[in-house]
């Protein structure tokens, strides 16, 4: 089962039963925020790219072709 399921699961069984969840509200939000930050650095990175890959993260714009690897 993936992970997402598993919550899903969780989530309805918890509903249903009025069972506590494995992870709290707290720690639901400050995963949240951990990802929030990350993702905010990976826009906030200027990515030197390889020969053969992606030249980087392009959140706002279209990202350029991959070049070929010579």
């Amino acid at each position: 089962q993936d992970a997402l399921t598993a919550e899903l699961t969780e989530f309805v069984d918890c509903a249903r039963t009025g069972s506590r969840p494995s992870c709290s509200g707290e720690e639901g939000l400050a995963a949240i925020r951990v990802a929030a930050r990350v993702l905010e650095s990976v826009a906030q990175h200027e990515w030197d790219g390889h020969p053969a890959g992606a030249i980087g993260a392009f959140p706002r714009e279209q990202a350029p072709a991959r070049r070929s690897a010579a």
